[in-house]
């Protein structure tokens, strides 16, 4: 006669599958063990002649990883977290000769600087009349290094966008003495939001080379709602480009937009806790000093009931207030010349895209 087998306990049977699970916590599989290390990438891009050279797109590939950056006024780029290998460094801007090199990343900061020639061919330049002021530029094709036709240059709150020529070059007439944003885009390629600083009588000249696009992304609605607010909302906002922040040489955005003219113009004061956006996305959490300066490229600033597109109040989300601060220790006095001071409620910033 067998013996009835008795099944198994559930105690028992919980604490088989508990050895199970330890086992395969231990097991060389562990997560921790297949995490890589990183590093970061940074350095200069200089001419020949020493002199920094901005706007130069940097792209470090390695198989299917690719990692972009642009430089700033300085000629610095910085790719704060890298995967650990050897990549190939491609540097490019409109007017120069690409440079490349090779670089090993590891698990530490790695510093290279790049050296680029400028080309002896002059490029077509755009014939304006003597009394201009306003952006003119070239747009190019990051892959082929060549002017890339048929790109659309709108400036955000302005009238119709511009299609650049066989030549990749536009030209847009501004008023002087005002900060404007200025959208570049074209199908399958990255967009670029860049920023200009019109001085009385001043005119800029941009280089814009725009990358394929690696992926699709569906964000048309925060650049739809720029350009509304930045049309109604013509004279209740301040608009800082990217320049203006520089020029006070301010290491945290706090302390940039207080000392930049246009806020001061208008008696506003940046309270270090207010209402955040960056990119378009509300953001509660974030002070803005804790942002630096090097990665901003546009800021909007509203004082209390300044949003009249409302598009501010409707993206905030609900539980978290969204006024003015009353916090005597977050304001900054700084007089102006209308004799009036505000508190700033809403701050959009716009990064500095690669």
């Amino acid at each position: 006669m067998s013996a009835t087998r008795r099944p198994t306990p559930w105690r028992a049977l919980i604490a088989a599958l508990g050895l199970c699970s330890l086992t395969a916590m231990l097991a060389p599989s562990d997560l921790s063990a297949q995490k890589k290390p990183k590093g970061s990438l940074s350095g200069t891009v200089r001419a020949a002649d020493g002199a920094p050279i901005s706007d130069v797109l940097v792209r470090v590939t390695r198989d299917s990883l690719v990692y972009v950056a642009r430089t700033d006024e300085d000629g610095r780029f910085h790719v704060p977290s890298i995967a650990a290998g050897r990549y190939a460094l491609i540097a490019k801007r409109i007017g120069f000769e690409a440079a490349s090199a090779d670089v090993s990343i590891d698990d530490t900061r790695v510093r290279l600087d790049v050296a680029m020639s400028a080309l002896t061919a002059s490029v077509d330049t755009i014939r304006v009349r003597g009394s201009f002021t306003g952006v003119t530029g070239t747009v190019g094709d990051f892959g082929q290094m060549a002017p890339l036709a048929q790109a659309t240059v709108r400036v955000l709150g302005g009238d119709k966008p511009l299609t650049t020529g066989d030549d990749g070059r536009f030209a847009i007439e501004l008023e002087p003495g005002q900060s404007y944003a200025l959208r570049v885009e074209r199908p399958g390629f990255a967009p670029q939001l860049m920023s200009v600083e019109l001085d009385e009588g001043g005119r800029v000249d941009l280089a814009v080379l725009l990358d394929s696009a690696t992926k699709k992304v569906n964000d048309r609605w925060k650049w739809v709602e720029l350009d509304q607010r930045l049309r109604v909302n013509r004279y209740a906002a301040a608009r800082v480009a990217r320049s203006e922040l520089r020029g006070t040489e301010a290491g945290n955005l706090q302390l940039a937009l207080q000392y930049a003219p246009s806020i001061a113009a208008r008696g506003l004061t940046i309270p270090r806790r207010t209402c955040v956006f960056v990119d378009g996305v509300a953001r509660p959490q974030l002070s803005v000093d804790a942002v630096p300066v090097s990665t901003v490229e546009f800021v909007e600033v509203y004082a209390r009931g300044g949003d009249v597109s409302g598009t501010l109040a409707t993206r905030w989300p609900l539980g978290y207030a969204c006024t003015a601060s009353e916090n005597i220790n977050d304001r900054t006095p700084m007089s102006s010349s209308r004799g009036a001071v505000n508190q700033a409620q809403y701050v959009l910033i716009w990064t500095r895209a690669p």
